[in-house]
């Protein structure tokens, strides 16, 4: 038998499925001490349809707690990103900034194609 998933070995004793279970469910009133203890999950109210009512409430539960991780994965993501940016952005202001200082200064940038002036001694 499944649903939602899961794989639950709903054959008779005596034969075997392909498939091997995975969550052992005991009946709570009903079932013996042996059973309660061996299995993952123990019904309180021998209901099988409280299965589904219990995963649809776990699944209320768990997606707050994706959207957190998603959001927290995304903005240390995003943060990285912007210091990098940011670093790059400084350096060509800085850059830009230094030159502008030389031309009020009245200094020459220095061009890569010609050679420095030299005077005579």
């Amino acid at each position: 038998m499944t649903g939602l998933g899961l794989v639950a070995n709903a054959y008779p004793e005596g034969t075997y499925s392909e498939v091997y279970p995975d969550i052992g469910i005991a009946v709570g009133r009903g079932g013996t001490e042996v059973a309660q203890q061996a299995a993952d999950m123990v019904l309180a109210d021998d209901d099988f349809a409280s299965i589904a009512a219990t995963l649809a409430g776990a699944v209320l539960l768990i997606l707050p707690v994706q959207m957190l991780w998603i959001n927290m994965t995304t903005a240390i993501a995003t943060a990285c990103w912007a210091v990098v940016e940011l670093d790059k952005w400084l350096s060509r202001a800085r850059a830009a900034r230094s030159s502008t200082k030389d031309i009020q200064s009245g200094a020459r940038p220095a061009s890569p194609h010609r050679e420095p002036h030299r005077t005579n001694p």
